[in-house]
Formats: structure tokens, C-alpha cells, sequence
């Protein structure tokens, strides 16, 4: 047999491993939550977009408010907007939903951009480094720790979500991670304790 079974295998990229950011506690969670619930609720909604939605900077400013399904709380991202180049749809949570409604952005037009200038809806495209720089000032502004990227967002809702026990495919299919191998990158850089077996008190 001279035809290597793994050939054609796309050999497991070690960029995976190289992509470790620093996951935010809690506590800093909340402060950012409730800072922005009082001063900055569009970048807010931009930072819940990234934490449940893991939707990119990029992918962020190519948003326009005609690809939510307000009714069935879902996103559909066409390949031309897509950093995987493929049409996929995935779940917005209610509370997410529920946030965009109160914000009033499906007031504006279809095809306007969810984040346009002051990263507001509007008709003009803006560039990835406008939610970037605001998460910078963010950063001054509470003081935190500069090694909170924003792309920590997504890891730490990544990593909020396997911890309460969502299968890893729920969780793949929302980060639309290209296979289960790149979501458990995720289960395997967990720093803390698995709850359930922390817990666990067995027959013997």
C-alpha cells in the first residue's frame, strides 16, 4: 500500500495554539458591562456582537441591519461579509436582541451598516480600527489590564460557554469554527476547575 492515509489532511495549525489571549474575569466583565450601559451603549452592543456572537471587528463594520431576523433571532452573514467566505447564520440571544430593539437600530433603513460613524447605524462603511481604538479608550478610561485585547471578548465568551456545559458543537457552530479541533483549543486552555467535577461526590 503506497498511498499515505493522510494524505489530503490539512496538517493542524499551530497558530491555534499561538492565538492564546488573556481571558477577562468576571468581576472585569461586569465593570465593562455596567460602564457602558451608562456611557457608550452602541460599543456595548458592538462588545456583545464579539462575547455571545464572536463576530469579528471586521465582519462587525460589514453588518448591515437587513442580515438579522429579528423574529427568529438569528444573523445570516453572506460570503462576500464573511472572514470564512462562506454564508452561515447563527444565533443572536435574546438578550442581545432584546438590547438592538431597545436601541432602536432596526429604525434605521435595511441597508444601512449596524456600525457606521460614533459606531452608530448609517450608510457609510467604516473601518475595523474605529471599534478597535474604542476599546483602547475603554481600556484607559477603566484602567484595565493591557493585556485585555478586545478579541479577549471572544475567548472569554467562548470559554464562558463550554464552561456552562453547551455542547461543543452548539459552540462551534456559533464561533463558525472551521472544526470541533479549533473549539477544543478552547477546552484545553481552561484555567479553571470543571465545576461538575469539582462537585462530583460518586458512589464510592
Amino acid at each position: 500500500m503506497n498511498e499515505n492515509p493522510a494524505s489530503g489532511i490539512k496538517p493542524f495549525s499551530r497558530k491555534l495554539f499561538q492565538k492564546r489571549r488573556k481571558v477577562i474575569p468576571p468581576s472585569v466583565i461586569r465593570q465593562i458591562s455596567e460602564y457602558l450601559m451608562s456611557n457608550d451603549k452602541h460599543f456595548l452592543l458592538s462588545c456583545y456582537l464579539l462575547y455571545y456572537c464572536y463576530i469579528r471587528p471586521i465582519e462587525q463594520t460589514r453588518l448591515r441591519l437587513r442580515y438579522f431576523n429579528v423574529k427568529n433571532c438569528t444573523l445570516t452573514i453572506p460570503s462576500e461579509d464573511s472572514k470564512n467566505r462562506t454564508t452561515q447564520t447563527i444565533t443572536i440571544p435574546k438578550k442581545v436582541m432584546m438590547f438592538m430593539l431597545d436601541l432602536g437600530v432596526f429604525d434605521y433603513p435595511p441597508h444601512y451598516f449596524l456600525f457606521s460613524n460614533n459606531i452608530m447605524p448609517g450608510n457609510v462603511q467604516v473601518d475595523r480600527r474605529l471599534i478597535t481604538i474604542r476599546w483602547t479608550r475603554l481600556k484607559k478610561e477603566l484602567k484595565l489590564d493591557k493585556d485585555y485585547t478586545f478579541y479577549s471578548l471572544k475567548d472569554t465568551g467562548i470559554t464562558e460557554m463550554l464552561d456552562k456545559k453547551l455542547s461543543n458543537i452548539s459552540v462551534r457552530d456559533q464561533a463558525r469554527h472551521s472544526s470541533l479541533a479549533v473549539t477544543d483549543v478552547y477546552t484545553r486552555h481552561r484555567d479553571n476547575a470543571d465545576k461538575a467535577i469539582l462537585d462530583l461526590d460518586g458512589t464510592l
